[in-house]
This record gives C-alpha cells, sequence and structure tokens, in this order.
C-alpha cells in the first residue's frame, strides 16, 4: 500500500464531524454539537391550505400560531372504570391542587383540567411544554410521577386527538376488534382499556393487533403488556393484505370482526406541533404517493368487517388527499355496500370541522387542478383518478370529522365512522358449514363469517389503488427471515398435564380449560404459565404458518421452589386480575389496617395482624393466595385493631398476591405497586412512600448482618440458578432476628425462609436491592 494518508471513517469523513461538533457561535473551535433550530415556516405548505380552504375565514393566522406552539402534555388515566376514576380523584386531591399559582416566568401555570369531551372526567391536559416543565421543582415532580405511573400501566400519556378514534368505533367487552396499523401501541392501549370496562367482569371480544414494522411490532409490545390483557394478539403482517384468521381446519370460513380501526400511514402535518421535523420536509407530494396505499388498507378493512360493524378511518394530516379522496374513492367501489356514519351526537364538546366535497390536486410539475382531466396524459401513470373529487351529494362526505389545533389547542386529525350494510361487490357470500357453525356457537365471541373471497377475486373490477383478497393457498414462504424470531406457543394440549392438574387443583380453578394457558418453550423447566382468552386459544394454533404472532397471553403463574409448599407455582401479580375469576380457593378478605401493614412492611410476621386475619390463613397451607380489600373498605380499623392506620376507602377492590409460610405473610408485588397501592390508600405522595419501603428494606438488611455467622451455608434454601439467594437469605435472617428482639416465638432459620423466591423476571427484589453477604445466616 503506498504511503501517506488513509482515507477511511477517521481521517477522509474528518471536516464533516469538525462542521458537525463546531459551537454554535460558529467559531470553528470543537465543541458540543447542537441541532440547528428549525424554522418552523414552509411556503408550500402556506400556498397549498389556503388553495385548499381547510381553515374557515379569518383563523388562518391563529392556525398558524397554534401549529407553530409546542402541544401541551395530555394523559388518560387507565384501568377499569372505577379504578381510573379512584386515580382522578386521588390526583385531583394530592398533586393538582399544588401546582396552582406556579410562576415560571412567563406568567402562571394554568392548573391541569379534564378534557371536556372526554368521558367519564378520566382525560387531563396540562398547558406546559417539556422546556417549562423543568423550571420548577413542582412541575419536575409531577412530571416524574406521569412518567412513573405511566410505565405502571396506570397513565397513558396520549396526544388528544389521537383519543378520539377509538372512541368512535364505541368498542364493547364482547366485540371481536381489529387494530390494522397499530404501533405504537396508544390507541390500541385505549381499545383495550374500553374491552375491560365492566369492573371483575373478564372480556369474551378479541383484539388484533396488527403492524408491518416488525420493531415497532415490539414498541406496541411494550405499550400493550401494562395492561396485561388476555384478549390481545399481536401481528406482524402488512395490513394491505393481512391473511384471514380463521377457527377451523380446513381454513373455509375467516372470522369477520365487529369493529376495525385503520389509523393508516400518512404525510402526518397534523403532528407539526410535536414533529417539527415536519416543516422541512412537507410536500403535498407525499400525500399523493400514500393516496394508493390508504386505499388499499382501507378496502382490506372493509373486506374483513362483518355486515352491520363499524370500521373508523383515520390519518394525523390536513391533506383531503390522503382524507376525503380515500373516502369518496372506496364509497364508490362498494357501491352501496357502505356508508358513512352520523356521528354529530356524539362528542358535542369536540370542536370539529365537517368533511370537504371539493378539493384540489398538486400534480408533480407543480400545477394544482381540481379534476382528472385536467391531467396532462403524460402524468396519468402517476396520478389516479380517485385523487379527485367525485361531487356525489350521496357520499355525505360532510360526516367526516376534521380537528384544527387552534380551536382546542390540540393536533391535527381527521376522523371518519364507516358502516357496512352490505356484503361489497367482489366479494361472495357462502353459507357457513356445519362444522365451523359448532365452532362459533362454543365460542360466542368469535363469530364467523358468512363471506369467503371468491377464487377469481383477482379478476374482479378494481380501482386504481385497490387491491384484491389475499389467495388462500398455504403460504410457501413467509418474509419471517427480516424480523426476530419469535419463541414458541406451545398450549397445554389436555388435562393430564401435572402442572395443569397440579395449579388447578391448588386454586381450584374453574370456568377455565388447559388449552387457555400456554408457554414459551418446548422444553425445559416450566417457569412461566401464560393465559389467553378462549378465542385465542383456538386462533393462534389454527393459524400457526400463516400469520406471523408476535406476542400474546398474560403471565398468571410462576414457579416458586419452595419446601414444603403444596404447589410449586405462584400467581403473579401483573396476571392477578385475569386469572382472578377463576380461582376459588386461597382467597382472603383484608381489612385496610391489615392492608396497610402489609405493604409497609417487607416480611410482616403473622402475629402482627388483626386476629381476623390470623383466623383466615390458618386453615390454609402454606404456598401462593389471594388477598382482597373490599371496595368501601373502612377508613379506619375499629377498636379491636390497635394500631389505629388511617386509609382511604376506594370504590374498587384492590387484589394482592401474596405468599403464606408457617410464620409469615408477605406481598409478592413490585416495590413501585407497593408505592402505588400505599399511595391509592392516601399515604401520601410517591417518592415519600417509595423512600419508607426503602427505609424497610434496609432495616431488614441490617437486622440480617447483626445476625451474620459466616461460612455457614447449611440454612440457605433451595433456589434456582437465577434466583437472588443473598436477597431471600436477608428478608430470612432478618425475620428470626425481628423475632428475637421482639420476645417472640423464634422460628428456625428453615422455617423462616419460607418466604418464596420466585423465578427470573418475580417481583422479589433482586441482589442489588436489598443486598446481602453470600453465607449470611441467623
Amino acid at each position: 500500500m503506498a504511503k501517506g494518508k488513509r482515507r477511511g471513517r477517521w481521517n477522509g469523513g474528518g471536516n464533516a464531524a469538525k462542521r458537525r461538533c463546531q459551537t454554535a457561535a460558529g467559531d470553528g473551535q470543537p465543541g458540543r454539537w447542537e441541532r440547528k433550530p428549525i424554522e418552523k415556516n414552509n411556503e408550500s405548505f402556506n400556498e397549498y391550505y389556503k388553495r385548499q380552504g381547510i381553515v374557515p375565514e379569518g383563523e388562518w393566522d391563529s392556525f398558524m400560531g397554534t401549529l407553530r406552539e409546542d402541544l401541551p402534555v395530555v394523559f388518560r388515566v387507565a384501568g377499569v372504570r372505577s379504578l381510573a376514576q379512584d386515580i382522578s380523584r386521588l390526583l385531583e386531591e394530592t398533586h393538582f391542587t399544588e401546582l396552582q399559582d406556579i410562576d415560571v416566568g412567563e406568567g402562571k401555570v394554568e392548573p391541569p383540567k379534564p378534557l371536556s369531551w372526554y368521558p367519564d372526567r378520566v382525560a387531563w391536559q396540562i398547558n406546559l411544554s417539556r422546556k417549562t416543565v423543568r423550571k420548577s421543582e413542582k412541575l419536575n415532580y409531577f412530571h416524574k410521577f406521569l412518567v412513573r405511573e405511566s410505565e405502571q400501566g396506570n397513565i397513558t400519556r396520549q396526544e388528544a386527538v389521537s383519543m378520539i378514534p377509538p372512541l368512535l368505533l364505541d368498542v364493547k367487552p364482547h366485540h371481536k376488534v381489529l387494530d390494522m396499523c397499530a404501533a405504537p401501541g396508544s390507541k390500541t392501549a385505549q381499545i383495550i382499556e374500553m374491552m375491560h370496562s365492566k369492573d371483575g367482569t373478564p372480556p369474551n371480544g378479541l383484539l388484533v393487533a396488527n403492524d408491518k414494522d416488525n420493531k415497532r411490532c415490539y414498541m406496541l409490545v411494550h405499550q400493550t403488556k401494562r395492561l396485561n390483557s388476555p384478549c390481545l394478539v399481536v401481528l406482524n403482517e402488512d395490513a394491505s393484505c393481512i391473511p384471514n384468521l380463521c377457527l377451523d381446519e380446513r381454513r373455509k370460513n375467516p372470522i369477520i370482526f365487529d369493529r376495525i380501526l385503520c389509523d393508516v400511514p400518512c404525510s402526518g402535518d397534523g403532528t407539526l406541533r410535536k414533529n417539527p421535523e415536519v416543516w422541512r420536509k412537507w410536500s403535498a407530494g407525499t400525500g399523493n404517493g400514500l393516496h394508493r396505499l390508504q386505499m388499499r388498507i382501507l378496502r382490506r378493512g372493509l373486506e374483513m368487517l362483518d355486515v352491520g360493524g363499524r370500521l373508523v378511518y383515520s390519518t394525523c394530516a390536513f391533506n383531503p388527499v390522503e382524507d376525503e379522496a380515500v373516502v369518496s374513492a372506496m364509497l364508490e367501489l362498494c357501491k352501496g355496500a357502505v356508508e358513512l356514519v352520523d356521528c354529530s351526537d356524539e362528542l358535542p364538546d369536540l370542536k370539529r370541522e365537517p368533511g370537504m366535497s371539493t378539493w384540489h390536486v398538486k400534480l408533480r410539475d407543480g400545477q394544482i387542478v381540481s379534476s382528472f382531466d385536467e391531467v396532462p396524459e403524460s402524468l396519468h401513470y402517476c396520478t389516479p383518478s380517485s385523487l379527485f373529487p367525485r361531487n356525489n351529494p350521496d357520499d355525505h362526505l360532510e360526516r367526516c370529522w376534521r380537528v384544527l389545533p387552534h380551536r382546542q389547542n390540540t393536533g391535527g386529525f381527521f376522523i371518519v365512522a364507516m358502516r357496512k350494510v352490505a356484503t361489497l361487490p367482489w366479494m361472495k357470500a357462502t353459507e357457513p358449514t356445519p362444522e365451523t357453525k359448532t365452532e362459533a356457537e362454543a365460542t360466542p365471541s368469535a363469530s364467523v363469517s358468512d363471506e369467503k373471497t371468491s377464487t377469481d377475486a383477482a379478476s374482479a373490477p378494481t380501482e386504481e389503488g385497490a387491491t384484491a383478497a389475499p389467495s388462500q393457498k398455504v403460504p410457501e414462504f413467509r418474509d419471517w427471515h427480516k424480523g426476530f424470531k419469535e419463541a414458541p406457543f406451545v398450549f397445554f394440549k389436555d388435562a393430564t398435564d401435572p402442572v395443569w392438574i397440579s395449579i388447578r387443583d391448588f386454586f381450584q380453578l374453574e370456568g377455565m380449560e388447559p388449552s387457555q394457558l400456554l408457554l414459551r418453550s418446548h422444553g425445559g423447566r416450566k417457569r412461566a404459565v401464560y393465559m389467553t382468552s378462549p378465542v385465542i386459544s383456538n386462533l393462534v394454533p389454527k393459524n400457526e404458518g400463516w400469520v406471523k404472532v408476535v406476542n400474546t397471553g398474560v403471565r398468571v403463574f410462576g414457579r416458586s421452589s419452595q419446601a414444603g409448599a403444596a404447589c410449586e407455582f405462584r400467581v403473579v401479580q401483573e396476571g392477578l386480575h385475569a386469572v382472578l375469576p377463576h380461582i376459588r380457593a386461597r382467597r382472603v378478605d383484608l381489612r385496610t389496617g391489615d392492608a396497610l401493614r402489609l405493604l409497609k412492611s417487607w416480611c410482616p410476621q403473622t402475629v402482627d395482624l388483626s386476629k381476623q386475619l390470623q383466623k383466615a390463613i390458618d386453615v390454609l397451607a402454606n404456598g401462593s393466595c389471594v388477598l382482597t380489600l373490599p371496595a368501601g373498605s373502612p377508613a379506619e380499623e375499629d377498636s379491636e385493631d390497635p394500631t389505629k392506620l388511617s386509609g382511604r376507602p376506594l370504590s374498587c377492590p384492590l387484589h394482592f398476591s401474596a405468599w403464606k409460610s408457617k410464620y409469615t405473610l408477605r406481598l409478592l408485588v413490585t416495590r413501585e405497586d407497593r408505592a402505588h397501592f400505599l399511595m391509592m390508600l392516601g399515604q401520601g405522595k410517591v417518592d415519600e412512600i417509595q423512600a419508607q419501603v426503602d427505609a424497610q428494606m434496609k432495616e431488614l438488611e441490617q437486622r440480617g448482618k447483626s445476625k451474620k455467622k459466616a461460612g455457614d451455608d447449611d440454612d440457605m434454601m433451595m433456589v434456582d440458578d437465577d434466583e437472588e439467594k443473598p436477597a431471600v437469605k436477608a428478608a430470612a435472617s432478618a425475620e428470626v432476628a425481628a423475632s428475637a428482639t421482639e420476645g417472640k416465638e423464634v422460628p428456625t432459620p428453615a422455617e423462616a425462609s419460607e418466604v418464596p423466591v420466585p423465578s427470573g423476571d418475580s417481583e422479589v427484589p433482586a441482589a442489588e436491592e436489598m443486598p446481602a453477604e453470600e453465607g449470611t445466616t441467623s
């Protein structure tokens, strides 16, 4: 090689790197790289939308001024209706009162206020930007609170206008719902909340959330996993040609859906307030290029919709080419089989503009025309006729909604609800076979379609941008190699499985079939057991090889290796709400004082609990159990409880996974869940509560160390390799030490070590959370 400098990553590209690292002052000296401010203006945008007339006369300046401002913080309280209302009341009583009269140098901050158009007063808005939040300690604390509760699944941060499409879907717990372009998952989470809206009653419906992008599917799983719904299945498919989902082996009768959300990919100029990069990249040609894809996705959605069902089509774009043009063209293609729903009586407090009946199209050469006849012949190949208005009054495009940002300080959005009133003209109706009809009757939440894609669907008349229904031939090759390889979904096949028998008999499960439980591996030791709804337990195996399933099921049982336990599986807190309706044994009701004592103590002894609770748990064998604080429990205990612990009555019950040992009763909840439950019971702020829990853990650690005997490992209980021996030993030693110092009966180290140790991803804190040295014992 010739001598000289090597042009490569560190030499040839050096000048570009230096330019990126120059200071904002432009002095040429290396420094911290700073992004150049984005100019929030685009002349093409101004010209195009002024010509379209999407903003009423006289409101353009207000419209543009709002687009240049940051979006306010909006969040929605998640969970079942009564729990969401309890959390909302708690927010108003504790956090919101402290946010009044805060001055950040730009005037006083407005306190949070509920969205007037969102039902049940569970959606809130605070007019703060990210920069403003950092200027006040109280605001910063409130922001951290929102982030923390969002990670727990109790609060969902979501743009206000993004909440509108699921509301117009009118989802019920028994509906079969399809979200065609679901990632990142905020609307999917909202649909899950609607399906679980009835307290204590598990839904018998189905929610299929799909996205084409494999990486975004995992973002979708992360968003929805916080809600832990057994009715959800996540797919990784192209929304424009999702394969039919069937419940029969012969695949002749596909499932049809009662509700479909079709939130299609779009140019996204309605998100200018949170995505400033759109100012630089915006072009009218983007909407023209997406029009065909939007048509294909909407068409496939209507094919999978039941007659009488509702589909909501939405975009976060102002462009009528992506909005009214797609809807109008699809109405023409369906020839009266689909109509727009009049939603004028719904969400009356939401300010919106009606849909447009005329609009203009900007061609590739820069011309702006209003009909296909004006398009030069040389541009016909890239300008479909469906881009232009049809001027058909029977379409009722005024039933579409366009939300403008300056009306209620929101983002921009387009929404329309569509109802399927007849079979689509290119689909051939057939009667379901007796075999399939029997399956549908056995599973009420999964009715079977009376429509079947005809074998000659490809030859049916189509519009530009429309696509025929996918073929029902067995797929020979799938593009799954482009994404991650998923762990298998192994369902329990029959009632003779020893794991099923052990769990069923110990907890006396009723109303659940073994096929509803699954594992995520074929071999090895069964560590985690997941639960799905009856529909999904039938759906996933029957469609294996046809669709890529990314995720389904809620973890409800975890293995816990404990000597003397009648069942080595325990109920997991995250899936407790899903499996609780089926558990008939090992359930104990609490009083407020006992609940507070268990939450504030890391490993309490049973002698410290009320006589009523001691009597209830004495009859239970050692092992997992479920504790419930009933709704409306009094704020204070009666005279039988000497501690007189105060509480806060709730309108919904609280359920806890616990482990009963010979001398202890311990909650198996995460530190974050523990703090949340205490906050719900009126015990102060989250940070203060977390400090109390941490102090309790530290105290237990110190007690364990004070009883240390070096090199004595005989009393260490048997645990799996991935379980935390130091944490367990510290808890066991601390319990023995506490008994000795208080003059109570001292259990042996082996008895004290009955505190359960779940495996892997359990709620028991890791070693770094409750440190202890190896070999510590009492």
